[in-house]
Formats: structure tokens, sequence, C-alpha cells
């Protein structure tokens, strides 16, 4: 997949050759349909932000890969106990969409 780096936001070229849509990793948004329609409503990332946030963006911590272990292993845990234990890491994936929280308990989003 070709991107394209401009300031902060990035060119990534779709899967028909020539056309591309436009990644803003601050905001955790694309341009193309499958975010605009299904992933936005629903807190998730398209396969084009998650090429452009592979290479340009901020990579895992040990503490955000030891929460998503931890939360794999249980179903889901308990929102509160989570942020006790680790802090700001859970606001982290759930606004990168691999965490979601319901009715208080964190489950991976798949």
């Amino acid at each position: 997949m070709k991107i394209i780096k401009s300031k902060d936001k990035f060119k990534v070229e779709s899967h028909t050759k020539g056309k591309y849509y436009t990644v803003d990793l601050n905001k955790g948004t694309c341009t193309c349909p499958h975010y605009m329609f299904r992933m936005s409503r629903i807190g998730g990332e398209c396969k084009h932000l998650k090429a452009v946030r592979e290479k340009y963006g901020k990579k895992q911590t040990k503490k955000s890969k030891t929460l998503l272990d931890y939360v794999k292993e249980k179903g889901s845990v308990d929102s509160v106990e989570a942020l006790d234990k680790y802090g700001d890491v859970v606001d982290e994936l759930i606004e990168k969409g691999e965490l979601i929280e319901d009715k208080g308990k964190l489950k991976i989003l798949e």
C-alpha cells in the first residue's frame, strides 16, 4: 500500500491504482467509504488508517500490550479496575479502536 506523507495528513493508495484516501492520524480518520460509513460509527479503523498507524504512529507500549493480553485472556475486565492498574493506556486503546467499553466492562473490539 503506497503512503505519501504531507505534514500531519497522509495520502494512502486505494486498491484501485491511482486513487488515494486521506488519513488524519491525529484525528484517527480516513476518507475511504469503509471508514466513513462503517468503522467511524463503532470507533474502529480501516486498513488505510491501520497502515499509516503501523508505519508512522505510536508504537504500542509494554503496558498496552499487557492490558490487551489481559483482556483477551479474561474476555472482559472491569473498566475501573483496568483504569486503576493501567491508567491512560485504557483511554488510548479505546481511542485507537482496540478496546471498547460496554456497561462498565472492557472488551476487545473485533
